[in-house]
């Protein structure tokens, strides 16, 4: 239908590949008014040339009507959805002067508009993928750990510590103690628990654990005296164990999956903001993405969460999928600092407080997604 698409570019370029798809679109005109960075140009050339096999070309303008007389050559569609407004507002013009198509798409009402002509279309069966959100900004996933939630071992471990939340919240802390769990790191799948440090009800509770995954050939003990050795015989759940807060990622994203029409969710996210810059790594507990548009969750398995948890969140929300992004922050506690809850709001943060409720725990964060 189209041999030529030309649009502006943008922080995020969404647009691009939906209308690319659709349409099946293989020339791409971006129009800059000012040079940008080679880097995010290069990562979005890219994703374009891997995944749809098409042409894309950066050209810089300085007068529209000028410049664009030699591309409009050929079947030609103008997508108006990105850029600064006054260039969406000149392209708008020159495309009724020259009677070429033009486009504005509505990501989050999943719509279409023809402006100009009055039509309107429902955008069908063109949803993207995380990452596809992330290339089109120009950043780069380069781990994510969703793995676990597929693992019936990882599942079953999470719906027990969520059926006794209270007895996980009382020894928690001491599984992060160094001093009781000590790690090998030079050689990472052991690691010694000095028994003398222990309590008589924590060892108790902790030989009853250890025992039930040896039973499952998860582990191997070597019980002595003051220590007992245990040797990891897997390559992910002594990490599940210690890391902080695994468990709610986990937990969080098997929820998620449940909710209808979520089209992509993945946990524990390492990303860059962009391919080449590999020295400041950011994360992200859980990222969902439904019709296209993105939801970005942070899990706190404590009352320990301040500011900084939320500016860092709505950092890395608008950074990764614009100012539309919805913004979670789950938390197994209310926040310690009672301001955090207000802030959260004036932010457009959604606090989300798991109970014993799972049901209600899903339908809460499946009522945020779905506004």
């Amino acid at each position: 239908m189209y041999d030529t698409l030309i649009t502006l570019l943008d922080k995020h370029n969404e647009s691009i590949i939906i209308i690319s798809k659709k349409y099946n679109i293989k020339n791409i005109k971006v129009l800059e008014r000012h040079p940008q960075n080679a880097q995010f140009k290069e990562s979005i050339n890219e994703m374009f040339t891997n995944n749809l096999d098409t042409n894309i070309e950066f050209i810089k303008i300085s007068d529209l009507s000028e410049d664009l007389k030699d591309l409009l050559k050929g079947k030609v569609l103008i997508n108006l959805t990105g850029g600064k407004r006054i260039d969406s507002l000149e392209l708008f013009k020159l495309s009724l002067e020259l009677n070429i198509d033009r486009v504005y798409l509505d990501i989050l009402e999943k719509k279409e508009y023809f402006l100009g002509n009055g039509e309107k279309n429902i955008l069908k069966d063109i949803d993207l993928n995380i990452e596809d959100i992330l290339n089109s900004g120009g950043n780069d996933l380069i781990y994510d750990s969703s793995n676990l939630s597929y693992k019936e071992d990882i599942k079953r471990y999470t719906k027990l510590i969520f059926n006794n939340i209270e007895l996980w919240h009382k020894y928690k802390q001491r599984v992060s103690d160094t001093n009781i769990f000590e790690h090998l790191y030079k050689d990472p799948k052991y690691v010694i628990i000095h028994k003398e440090k222990l309590e008589k009800e924590e060892l108790k509770l902790l030989n009853k654990i250890l025992l039930s995954l040896k039973e499952e050939g998860k582990i191997k003990l070597r019980d002595e005296e003051d220590t007992i050795k245990v040797e990891f015989l897997n390559d992910y759940l002594k990490g599940f164990i210690f890391k902080s807060g695994t468990w709610l990622e986990v937990f969080t994203e098997n929820i998620i999956k449940e909710i209808e029409d979520i089209d992509d969710v993945k946990s524990g996210l390492i990303f860059l903001w962009n391919k080449y810059d590999d020295v400041v790594r950011n994360e992200l507990d859980v990222v969902a993405v439904k019709d296209s548009n993105m939801i970005c969750i942070s899990c706190k398995d404590s009352e320990k969460y301040d500011e900084n948890a939320l500016n860092e969140l709505s950092i890395y929300s608008e950074r990764l999928g614009g100012n539309k992004t919805k913004k979670i922050l789950v938390s197994t506690k209310k926040p310690s600092k009672q301001t955090i809850e207000k802030r959260a709001k004036e932010m457009g943060i959604h606090l989300v407080i798991l109970n014993k409720d799972r049901e209600k725990f899903k339908n809460e964060l499946k009522s945020i997604i779905d506004k």
